[in-house]
């Protein structure tokens, strides 16, 4: 899917950053790409006594990460900017679902609460924490590629229509800056403000003016 849905924004005073950490993002193959829009990958390493705090301002999206220390972890969308204070050297493998992305891959509409963490293996058994330890020890093509073949193991068996509408509306709305209200994305695609509000809160968990 070529459909933008997520900006490349986020990561605060990114010039400052870039001195600091190693960010890069990787496209998602096949059908999977309907519902991750893409992976990435952070990489730091500081001097001995150094930190450097990265500010990420969240996309309304839920991400799926993988550390060495803490695991595999699913994160909802977050509704503050968050803080990541970094010493020594490090790497964090992830994929960024589309927003509304990972409900409709789990079938579960409130699958998306905001700012809510929870082991992956809570979610996909053993085999998540397997996959963890071989993403940490490998390459981010490596990565990319067993997280790929592990997420489209586990794709829905039909598309979601309504899914599909929330992704063309999310898109107008990041590739149009003039839409700023609900009624104008409303009116844009012939359906009610209230059915772009619930569309919203159904799949991503958070309302369009988000």
């Amino acid at each position: 899917m070529e459909r933008r849905t997520a900006s490349d924004k986020g990561l605060l005073r990114p010039q400052e950053a870039a001195r600091y950490i190693e960010l890069r993002r990787y496209p998602v193959e096949g059908a999977l790409g309907g519902y991750v829009e893409r992976f990435w990958s952070v990489r730091w390493d500081l001097p001995e006594g150094a930190s450097y705090e990265s500010v990420v301002i969240p996309h309304p999206a839920v991400n799926l990460s993988f550390m060495p220390v803490l695991g595999a972890e699913v994160h909802g969308p977050g509704t503050a900017i968050s803080r990541h204070p970094l010493t020594g050297a490090g790497r964090v493998f992830g994929a960024k679902f589309r927003p509304g992305g990972f409900a409709a891959f789990t079938g579960e509409e409130t699958a998306a609460l905001p700012d809510w963490t929870i082991g992956a293996a809570a979610l996909y058994g053993p085999e998540a924490d397997e996959l963890n330890a071989v993403v940490v020890s490998g390459g981010d093509r490596d990565a990319a590629r067993l997280v790929s073949a592990f997420l489209s193991a586990r794709l829905p068996e039909r598309p979601d229509p309504r899914y599909e509408r929330l992704l063309r509306i999310v898109a107008a709305m990041l590739e149009d800056r003039s839409i700023t209200r609900v009624d104008q994305a409303a009116e844009r695609f012939a359906i009610s403000p209230k059915s772009v509000q619930r569309l919203f809160q159904s799949y991503i968990g958070l309302g369009p003016k988000w």
